[in-house]
């Protein structure tokens, strides 16, 4: 079985990852980063895992590599690393974490003998060497045979899920999804947070966010799709809609969010059993926000 491997790249996923696959058992033994920032931490989490600053410096002594750099410079370490003379790659799986970028950006590596895949955690990792973060969750996959075998083995070892994947197309739609859920709750989140803070101040407005997407998220947990939404929108109530607006006036882009959200909000409304009464608030409430 593939226990030893190589990180290149190793930002928030890349240690993550290292650190959870050595946890249970896999050995991680070289580090590629050229981020002389990211050193003193490296030596740190990682004392007895060889670190260069080049894939040029990579020992064959591995069994699967994890390009974990960013996505701009996926083409750019594959080249990189075809040009490695003294690596045989037959037998090895070379494996990247984007979400969007081709599997196929890895096929000069499949040329030389590799399996390749992306194997993309589904999950947001906002913290640097925080091996819980790369456990219990979903990946997606998409990729070779071979690589499919090691992704399996990796996500069961990590208590984790895989969803194969069969076109890029999916790949792409599954990520944005992810982005729509994650990156823009954050957004909504930290938008929200400076209007609490105006009223309460920032000694209470922290608590006060978190205690709201806590509750936020309890719902959702318990209760299906659109269930979950709470609010004006429910009720049909076009003057807290208004009174919303006229609160957003002077922050342009944060009303063009609002609007945004909230005409998806209806739409998602509409296609549920409502009354008629309701649906025609709803409409209403729809006017007021294309602004007719």
């Amino acid at each position: 079985m593939a226990r030893r491997f190589v990180v290149v790249g190793p930002g928030r996923v890349g240690t993550s990852l290292c650190l959870a696959l050595g946890s249970v058992g896999f050995k991680c033994v070289t580090l590629v980063s050229h981020r002389k920032l990211h050193a003193k931490g490296l030596r740190l989490h990682f004392p007895a895992v060889q670190q260069v600053v080049s894939v040029r410096q990579i020992r064959d002594d591995f069994d699967f590599i994890l390009l974990t750099v960013r996505d701009d410079e996926i083409r750019k370490t594959v080249g990189d690393l075809v040009r490695i003379a003294s690596i045989d790659w037959h037998g090895k799986v070379a494996l990247q974490t984007s979400g969007v970028i081709e599997v196929e950006a890895l096929s000069k590596l499949r040329s030389k003998g590799a399996s390749i895949g992306s194997l993309h955690p589904l999950s947001p990792f906002a913290c640097k060497f925080a091996p819980k973060m790369a456990r219990e969750i979903f990946y997606d996959f998409m990729g070779d045979k071979k690589a499919l075998e090691l992704a399996n083995t990796i996500v069961h070892k990590l208590h984790s899920k895989v969803v194969v994947l069969k076109s890029e197309k999916d790949r792409t739609t599954l990520h944005t999804a992810s982005v729509l859920l994650s990156n823009f709750t954050v957004i909504a989140s930290v938008a929200a947070e400076q209007l609490i803070k105006e009223v309460v101040g920032t000694g209470s407005s922290r608590l006060l966010t978190k205690d709201l997407l806590a509750n936020t998220v309890r719902n959702i947990n318990s209760t299906e799709g659109i269930g979950a939404l709470t609010g004006p929108l429910v009720r049909g109530d076009a003057e807290v809609i208004k009174k919303h607006l006229k609160v957003l006036e002077n922050e342009p882009i944060l009303l063009q969010f609002y609007k945004s959200a909230a005409l998806l909000g209806i739409e998602s409304l509409l296609k549920t059993r409502i009354k008629r009464t309701q649906a025609s608030k709803l409409n209403s409430i729809r006017k007021i926000l294309e602004g007719k």
